[in-house]
């Protein structure tokens, strides 16, 4: 029973300090969805380039944390390292999509007069 206080006990620390590290993000984040929300493209490939320039974000900032860390680029690139990006990509999707319906209503508002 300990054992599981524990684990509960750090899930929740984890939760609070993943929040706090996360939300500046919010103010990268934000205008990529509207930048996205003005390309003259389908709703479809918007969401693609959504999708796209959040993952180059996210490099950026897994190498900078990465080289932080390990003060150069050497080892960089590991297989352990590989996975946990692929992972992070693998949510950005999922988020993306399940987030799908309030992407095309912000779509919608900011569509492209047709020619």
């Amino acid at each position: 029973m300990s054992e599981m206080l524990w684990g509960i006990v750090f899930l929740l620390i984890a939760l609070l300090v993943g929040f706090f590290i996360t939300s500046p993000l919010l103010i990268i984040i934000s205008p990529l969805v509207e930048w996205s929300a003005l390309m003259p493209y389908t709703n479809r490939s918007k969401m693609t380039w959504l999708i796209f320039f959040l993952s180059v974000l996210y490099l950026l900032i897994f190498i900078g944390l990465v080289s932080l860390f390990q003060s150069n680029f050497n080892g960089m690139f590991s297989k352990e390292l590989a996975l946990i990006f692929l992972s992070i990509i693998v949510v950005e999707f999922i988020a993306v999509r399940t987030t799908q319906k309030s992407l095309y209503q912000l779509y919608e508002q900011n569509k492209w007069p047709q020619e």
